[in-house]
């Protein structure tokens, strides 16, 4: 394969990557991150450009809750990407990290399904990155792909309804 061929292609969806990630912190450091559980996921752009597909994510971030394990890290995280792709170091924190509920699974929702709802809802001029959460709210959410389409400026796709809003 081309050296222009390898750096064009894309890194897995979060979906598929949402339960290695999780396989990769709980084996870290036994018994430390032991129960970690997911929070979050951002996906970033090659040097935050704007992109309009999902293939132009290069790298995702993992945030988990890790206050369960009873550890001295409240808090981790480990990244997947850039090409060439693989999972790096799992880094824990003391501080932990608050705002979101816990993802215990993968949603069904592609990034790239979540890309095209945003393009059919008229937001077609691109995003600079995304994440995956399910923010705290005084209504039950559904975990939401939140768009950053510019400064300031965020869509959110629901992973179940499949709706599409600004979000705040």
């Amino acid at each position: 394969m081309a050296a222009s061929a390898s750096r064009r292609a894309t890194i897995p969806d979060v979906t598929v990557l949402f339960g290695r990630a999780v396989h990769v912190v709980r084996r870290t450091s036994r018994p430390t991150f032991a129960r970690a559980v997911v929070l979050e996921v951002d996906g970033f752009t090659r040097g935050g450009k704007k992109v309009t597909t999902a293939a132009g994510i290069i790298e995702w971030r993992f945030v988990f809750d890790n206050q369960l394990s009873r550890s001295r890290f409240s808090s981790a995280t480990i990244v997947y990407g850039p090409r060439p792709a693989k999972f790096g170091k799992v880094n824990g924190y003391r501080q932990p990290f608050l705002e979101d509920l816990r993802l215990s699974k993968a949603p069904k929702m592609t990034l790239a399904a979540a890309v095209a709802r945003l393009k059919q809802a008229g937001f077609s001029k691109g995003f600079f990155n995304v994440t995956l959460r399910k923010p705290v709210a005084r209504r039950r959410l559904n975990p939401l792909y939140i768009f950053t389409i510019g400064a300031g400026r965020f869509v959110a796709v629901d992973t179940v309804t499949k709706r599409v809003q600004r979000f705040r």
